[in-house]
């Protein structure tokens, strides 16, 4: 499913050529071997391979992929399956113009496609399914603009679980909070979120949180949802000063949107299919 919304069709196929060699016994192959075997074009194979080996040595400069005799060397060392397609992920179109519209919420696809040195109309194609996967979310992505519409909630609940399952919560581009002061409020709520207590569950919320800040930094605001005051205590409202350094918008809206969150995660129901639920 990611593969289908980050990446284009070439890169899809690079992919999947890695995942065909990283399972290849030990030995070297000729690229003629490897099209014969995938049933591919031997020019395409040979641009293919070429390619991958580059990118391999971008992310790891002592990654083998072809021999000084232009063959492919199996199993592919220095980078895994997960590694590359992170890459590949990475540096294409789709999550770039998320991390766009999240960090420069006022600026549209042309001032991205300038920036990034890359052509409107082809932008527009590459958007297209990641525009067309949030549709069943009740959400509209408007290319032209870089604009996510819909529900707040959901809207920042399809960022997270789009960036996290790229980068882990290890995305660069959000450094607004100290990690100190966050881990300080996390302990203090850890009766009213769980996900704190751990190393993965920590870096979950710290990157809902910067995907929050960002988002209500832009204007973007949660409305007050009476579906949701059942999961509230009195415990909640009264710790808000907890998140005053983190947030500039209404006491009962931040909290709302950060049980919302946290209601997703521990009740272990799929994410995505909890966004369904909520559309409806």
């Amino acid at each position: 499913m990611l593969a289908t919304i980050f990446l284009t069709k070439k890169e899809q196929k690079k992919l999947a050529l890695f995942y065909h060699l990283e399972r290849l016994p030990a030995g070297d192959y000729t690229m003629k071997s490897i099209s014969d075997e995938l049933g591919y074009v031997y020019s395409t194979t040979q641009v293919l391979l070429n390619e991958i080996a580059a990118d391999c040595s971008t992310i790891n400069q002592t990654a083998v992929v072809l021999t000084p005799q232009k063959q492919v060397r199996c199993p592919l060392s220095g980078v895994s399956y997960d590694q590359y397609f992170a890459f590949l992920v990475y540096q294409g179109v789709p999550h770039q113009c998320l991390l766009y519209l999240l960090e420069h919420p006022q600026k549209d696809l042309k001032t991205f496609c300038q920036s990034h040195y890359v052509s409107i109309a082809s932008c527009m194609r590459h958007l297209q399914p990641l525009a067309e996967y949030v549709q069943q979310f009740g959400l509209t992505f408007n290319r032209s603009q870089l604009s996510l519409k819909g529900d707040e909630r959901l809207i920042r609940i399809t960022l997270f679980n789009l960036i996290w399952a790229i980068s882990k919560g290890s995305e660069p581009l959000f450094q607004h909070f100290q990690s100190g002061e966050l881990t300080t409020t996390l302990a203090a709520l850890s009766q009213e979120i769980p996900l704190g207590r751990d190393y993965v569950g920590t870096k979950e919320i710290y990157l809902f949180v910067e995907i929050t800040y960002l988002r209500t930094k832009a204007g973007f605001y949660v409305e007050d949802d009476e579906r949701y005051d059942a999961v509230f205590s009195k415990k909640v409202r009264c710790r808000w000063t907890h998140w005053n350094i983190f947030f500039l918008f209404q006491k009962s809206n931040c909290m709302q949107n950060i049980v919302f969150y946290n209601l997703c995660i521990t009740t272990r129901l799929p994410i995505l299919g909890l966004m369904i639920r909520v559309c409806r």
